[in-house]
This record gives C-alpha cells, sequence and structure tokens, in this order.
C-alpha cells in the first residue's frame, strides 16, 4: 500500500494531542463532585481548646492580710465619701444667738453628737434693772438685716452665703443634713411627731412657770410642784409608750427626736432633780436619755460650754 505522505502523518498526530488537550479542559463528571462533598463532610471537627486551669482559692496569712487591707481601706473611704455629702462638714456654718442656751442649745447639740465645727457667735447680755441688756453689735448687725430670715429675731444659722431662721427649721434642716432625720418618709414623720409631742410638752411647762426673768411667787412655786409632782408625770407616761425600742427615740439611729428629748430633759426645767423623778420610771426615755448623754460629742461640748442661767 501506498505510505502516507509525512505531511499527513504530522497533521494526524497535531490533531490526537488537540483532542487530548480539549478532554482535559471538558468538566469532570458530576459523581466526582458529590465524592468531594461527602469527603468534605466526613471530615472530623478539630478538637476543643482545653479549659484554663482551675485557680485555687486558698491564700497565704501574707495574702489574706493583704486582701483584708484593702477590704477596710475600700470601707474606710465610703464612709469618707458619705460623710463629704454633708453641706455642713464641707462648709463651716455659723449660729447667731445669745449668750444662752435657750431656742440655741438643741442646735449646739446636734453639731456636738455629729461632731461637725462651726462658729458659735453668742450675743453677750446682762440682766441690769431685771431686762436683758444685749451688747451693741447685735443691734449693728440686726439693722445690716443679718436677723432678716427670722424677722429680725435670733437664732440665725448661715451657711453658704444662705440665712435660715426658726429654731425648729434649723434644727431640722442640721439633723436631715448629717443623717438624723430617719430612714424614709415614715421614719422622718415619726421623728417630726416625736419633737412635736414634747414641745407641747414644754409649751404646757412653760405657761407653769411663766416669764423667766421674773422673780419667784408663792402662786408660781405651787403650780411648779403641781407640774412635777403629777402634770409631767402624766406627759412622760404618754411618752413612753411611743418611745421606740434599744435607746432610740425612732428607727436604729440616734436622730432628732432623741436630741430633742435630751436637751428638754435635761436643761429645760428649772429643777433638774424633780425633773428627772418624773420620768424614773420610764425605761424606754432613760435610755435615751444615758445614750445621747453619754456621746462623746455631747460630753466634750457639756465640759467645754459657756456656763449659762438660760
Amino acid at each position: 500500500p501506498t505510505r502516507c505522505p509525512t505531511s499527513c502523518r504530522r497533521a494526524r498526530g497535531a490533531h490526537v494531542v488537540a483532542k487530548e488537550a480539549a478532554s482535559s479542559l471538558a468538566p469532570q463528571p458530576s459523581h466526582s463532585r458529590v465524592q468531594e462533598v461527602f469527603s468534605i463532610a466526613a471530615r472530623k471537627p478539630p478538637p476543643p481548646p482545653p479549659p484554663p486551669p482551675k485557680m485555687s482559692l486558698s491564700l497565704t496569712p501574707v495574702q489574706a492580710f493583704g486582701a483584708g487591707f484593702v477590704a477596710s481601706a475600700a470601707i474606710i473611704k465610703a464612709h469618707v465619701k458619705a460623710k463629704s455629702g454633708s453641706v455642713l462638714r464641707r462648709n463651716k456654718p455659723t449660729l447667731r444667738y445669745f449668750d444662752a442656751r435657750g431656742a440655741a442649745e438643741v442646735i449646739r447639740t446636734i453639731f456636738a453628737v455629729a461632731e461637725v465645727d462651726y462658729v458659735d457667735r453668742r450675743y453677750t447680755f446682762s440682766m441690769d434693772g431685771g431686762k436683758p441688756q444685749v451688747e451693741e453689735q447685735h443691734a449693728v448687725d440686726k439693722d445690716e438685716g443679718m436677723f432678716d430670715a427670722n424677722l429680725k429675731r435670733l437664732p440665725i444659722l448661715e451657711v453658704k452665703g444662705e440665712r435660715l431662721g426658726q429654731s425648729p427649721a434649723i434644727a431640722r434642716y442640721i439633723a436631715e443634713d448629717l443623717g438624723m432625720m430617719g430612714k424614709g418618709s415614715i421614719e422622718k414623720a415619726k421623728i417630726d411627731a416625736y419633737c412635736e409631742h414634747i414641745k407641747d410638752m414644754s409649751t404646757a411647762y412653760g405657761k407653769v412657770r411663766g416669764n423667766p426673768f421674773a422673780p419667784l411667787t408663792p402662786e408660781i412655786e405651787a403650780a411648779k410642784a403641781t407640774w412635777y409632782n403629777d402634770t409631767m408625770k402624766t406627759w412622760m407616761a404618754k411618752l413612753e409608750i411611743v418611745t421606740g425600742e434599744g435607746g432610740y427615740a425612732v428607727g436604729k439611729n440616734i436622730s432628732l427626736a432623741d436630741v430633742v428629748l435630751y436637751v428638754t430633759l435635761t436643761q429645760s426645767f428649772d429643777d433638774g432633780e424633780k425633773a428627772q423623778a418624773a420620768y424614773a420610771d420610764c425605761a424606754k426615755i432613760n435610755a435615751i436619755v444615758d445614750r445621747i448623754g453619754n456621746n462623746a460629742g455631747v460630753k466634750r461640748w457639756l465640759a467645754t460650754r459657756p456656763d449659762n442661767r438660760f
């Protein structure tokens, strides 16, 4: 047979090469893709990381001391922060009153209990001629408007450029600022009510006593004897009923009610021994008088305050 020319063989080889190349570029059969998907799905996920090592809660004595020190420091810091919330602790107030106990002694005793520093501005007076003669500066300050907040009267409390009048309002403001008005509105109302009870009793005694600057008469002396032996005992028995437990008039902390009770019973009556005898059987009231009387700040105040008749 006649052989194919060389050019024919070359063309046939090129055709075979082209066919193989085209075959390699063609899409793979679908069954190979399915196998690949199953192969991926069959792979196991990587194992989770090991948990962190557990910390031991046991502390050495040094570590325990350090932890306790840090906790104590935090408590002290919180206590100081709470105290710094008081306006009267951050801004030294001035109390203006006469050189007497009178309507200002409850206010001064609150400051003593809370150990708050303040300016105790006293206007001195004498009893020449049976009528108080007040120092000249009193009239000057009065004319300058220093007493306007109390309708030209005393006491006046000055704090942060403001002036407050009326001794009960001043006492409530100070007690509120220093945390001595109870917890919540109910306790606050009970403290107010307790103070009003004491005020009613003091008002009743004032009618018996009459003018404190006037000389005693036989009629006044007889009325006072009835007061101490009968009337005051009735008042104290009623007050004992509404007095709280544990040495507190209201709640579980010293409040304005405790201070008002203490000052009234120990410093407002002409005859302290007879007044004490009138509430001798009132255990809860006696507990309050003892608690306030033994307060460190009150002890210092009683030892250092001026010795006044009124």
